[in-house]
């Protein structure tokens, strides 16, 4: 196998690229070399693996008419580099703000400043036009601006106070920009910062990046900065530094929903403009809510609004997905039924479906029919019948639902051996390194007191219903913390 540099560039190369390296290695203004044109044409024979038994040294050698090995290191030697710069060049022609840029940049250093000013403005255009904002597009304004008080403002004689205040006006103008740019970046870092903290168990202001928002960028200096009007003037800026903002404020568990109403709010009004990635990171804040949103019923229609929207903007893709995960599928459904939504749950599996993925589809409905025939309906015959339908594919969301309603809908049907067997599934299920420390403390507790009541069912384990009752009471939100509560009001009511 030939080892040259090149060929890793090659390999890479699709059909088109072929067609135009090629016409760029035949162009005297990048190439002056025949022999480096020649050794493509043959080279190119062997796309796209360049593996062949026939490809070796031996055989390009005769190919170009050498039979010097040091001739064809030194022609892969030339080669390289022009392989680099036609993947420059091409980059480059096919990213029409950075070709633009440099296309006024060349304008303006042969002093057609007209010219200049008319494209600058084009560009300008340009950019407002675009369907996604990008935070790179403050450094294209940053530039556009700059370029625009050279011209504009250099030649401006200077007569009075009011002429400086002008030169420092388009100046600050222009140097906004950067500002917001190099402070968006950040913010994105500590979001993503935050979001890696969350998934390693890490503390936040325990990281380096942390430390230098704590230090530099406390909550209040940002906040200010946010509503000071002469800070950020432009509307469309301040609240795109807003969401982000508030997102980084609902990680923190900052007023977690005062904020998240200002935040579902803003992103309603922009989610158009949103990067795909950001607009599916963004409306994923549902998943910080979990569990305390179950204990907020001030905000459950903000809540189910921002489910509507989020279905309606299709917030659910990111690149490369076209689906929503079964994982935040699963989460919609159980918080329409647990809150009585009956209807919205039916219209989301009616007419959502297809964002989950086909295996999936018989799976969701039947996981819905489970907790209506539990909540609802209380027919836990039918409920169980519903749960051995589900197929859980590996997915650890449709595992823990299983595992954990065969739990309660055992203990309904009075089957106390079997609601006992299930416990210690699930509990072995809950050491699962796969499971969320957040989610194993919120079902931890449910395992300890349901295997409390469900001994004392079995006349294995002597209580006083109502110690436990103030126990439970105690302790801060749990899963199915209320339905306990019920069952022990039943063990009081037969005594």
């Amino acid at each position: 196998m030939l080892r040259y540099k090149a060929l890793k560039i090659l390999k890479a190369f699709n059909e088109e690229d072929v067609k135009k390296f090629t016409l760029f290695l035949e162009s005297p203004y990048f190439n002056h070399s025949k022999k480096v044109a020649r050794l493509y044409k043959i080279l190119k024979q062997f796309h796209p693996d360049y593996s062949s038994q026939k490809f070796t040294n031996r055989y390009l050698k005769k190919k170009i008419g050498t039979k010097s090995d040091s001739t064809l290191k030194n022609l892969f030697a030339d080669f390289y580099p022009l392989c680099e710069k036609y993947l420059s060049c091409n980059n480059f022609l096919n990213d029409g703000f950075e070709f633009d840029i440099q296309l006024i940049s060349a304008l303006n250093s042969k002093n057609l400043e007209s010219t200049c000013l008319e494209n600058i403005s084009k560009v300008k255009d340009k950019i407002e036009s675009e369907k996604e904002f990008h935070t790179v597009h403050l450094s294209y304004y940053f530039q556009l601006s700059n370029f625009q008080y050279n011209i504009e403002m250099f030649s401006k004689a200077v007569k009075k106070k009011s002429d400086l205040d002008d030169h420092l006006e388009h100046y600050t103008n222009s140097h906004d920009y950067i500002f917001y740019f190099y402070f968006l970046n950040s913010l994105n870092a500590y979001i993503m910062m935050l979001n890696i903290c969350k998934l390693t168990n890490q503390n936040p202001k325990e990281t380096k990046l942390g430390k230098f928002f704590d230090t530099f960028f406390p909550i209040d200096k940002i906040n200010l900065l946010l509503h000071t009007p002469y800070a950020l003037k432009n509307e469309f800026l301040r609240d795109i530094f807003e969401i982000k903002w508030l997102y980084v404020l609902i990680r923190l568990d900052k007023d977690m929903f005062k904020h998240s109403k200002r935040f579902i709010d803003l992103l309603k009004k922009h989610s158009t403009k949103l990067h795909i990635d950001e607009k599916y990171n963004f409306y994923k804040v549902f998943s910080i809510w979990y569990p305390s949103v179950i204990q907020q019923k001030d905000f459950e229609e903000y809540e189910f609004n921002f489910y509507d929207n989020l279905l309606e903007q299709k917030a659910y893709k990111s690149s490369g997905h076209d689906y929503m995960t079964v994982r935040d599928f699963v989460m919609l459904i159980i918080r329409g039924v647990t809150t009585g939504r009956y209807k919205w749950t039916d219209n989301l599996i009616e007419n959502c479906i297809t964002i989950l993925e086909p295996k999936y589809h018989l799976s969701v409905n039947s996981l819905k029919n489970v907790y209506l025939n539990i909540l609802h309906n209380k027919d836990y015959v039918k409920a169980l019948i519903h749960l051995n339908e589900i197929q859980h594919f590996n997915e650890l969301k449709l595992k823990k639902e299983i595992k954990y309603l065969s739990i309660i809908l055992y203990y309904e049907l009075r089957e106390y051996n079997i609601t006992i067997s299930k416990i210690e599934i699930f509990s072995k299920f809950l050491n699962n390194k796969e499971v969320p420390l957040q989610e194993k403390e919120i079902y931890c507790k449910f395992i300890k007191y349901i295997k409390i009541l469900t001994l004392h069912r079995l006349e294995e384990k002597e209580i006083e219903p109502g110690e436990i009752k103030k126990q439970i009471l105690k302790l801060d939100y749990f899963i199915s913390k209320n339905w306990l509560l019920e069952k022990i009001d039943e063990m009081q009511k037969v005594k």
